[in-house]
């Protein structure tokens, strides 16, 4: 399968290889066996919502250690 992008698109981002990297590309897998005509754009939306989610989680876990 040809998914909309891949992990040169994901570096490009800024995103390192890592499990999360994994993460993401297989989340975008995944959107694209539910619809394989999901386009760049969209899998692009995905990555960000991943992102935003991995930082607020980030922040969150930081915050928690800190109050500790």
């Amino acid at each position: 399968p040809k998914l909309p992008i891949n992990g040169n698109d994901l570096l490009k981002m800024g995103l390192k290889p890592s499990p999360f990297f994994r993460d993401v590309l297989l989340a975008v897998e995944e959107a694209w066996f539910e619809n394989p005509n999901i386009s760049k754009d969209e899998a692009i939306a995905i990555v960000k919502k991943m992102s935003s989610q991995k930082e607020i989680s980030e922040m969150k876990s930081l915050f928690n250690r800190v109050m500790i």
